[in-house]
């Protein structure tokens, strides 16, 4: 439809926010320990990475979406929703052995990752050491460093708000 010569965006139809998890459970053996997932869709695959302490639950309600475009896969990390909880010590780089194991046991090429919180660090270490096969990362309330600016950066910065400058 056009209105004053510009095209409106395609009507969309929407989907409710559910509480409802349907989708079907899958398991994948990472070393030794069972790892839950949930997929949907086919095509290119988007891993999703939850934070700290949730689960692929996380995802329910932007699966179906993305399934449309892709394979949506969303991942319990390890000692985390309905995957196993083994007897280690749960540090950032056991559950970084963890998500590489998933992805090679998946055997996932050119992965999309949608990283939210703790997954975002996991994500973003994952995609550093194998930028070869990540096509692309969406993250929210990611763990990034932050800037800090400090001696000339702090001075040019301040310069240009000056009046000086206006």
């Amino acid at each position: 439809q056009r209105q004053n010569g510009l095209c409106s965006p395609p009507a969309r139809r929407k989907m409710p926010i559910s509480s409802a998890f349907p989708f079907e459970s899958k398991f994948v053996d990472v070393h030794g320990s069972k790892m839950h997932y949930v997929e949907e869709g086919i095509g290119e695959p988007i891993l999703f990475l939850h934070g700290n302490p949730t689960s692929s639950y996380l995802w329910r309600n932007i699966i179906p979406h993305a399934a449309k475009v892709g394979r949506a896969i969303a991942v319990d990390l390890i000692g985390m929703g309905k995957s196993d909880k083994p007897d280690i010590s749960y540090s950032y780089d056991d559950h970084y052995g963890y998500l590489v194991g998933f992805i090679e046991a998946l055997q996932l090429k050119k992965v999309t990752l949608v990283i939210h919180d703790w997954g975002s660090g996991l994500g973003f270490r994952y995609a550093h050491a194998h930028e070869d096969n990540v096509r692309g990362i969406a993250f929210m309330e990611g763990l990034v460093r932050t800037v800090s600016f400090s001696g000339s950066m702090k001075l040019m910065f301040g310069l240009m708000r000056s009046p000086l400058f206006n």
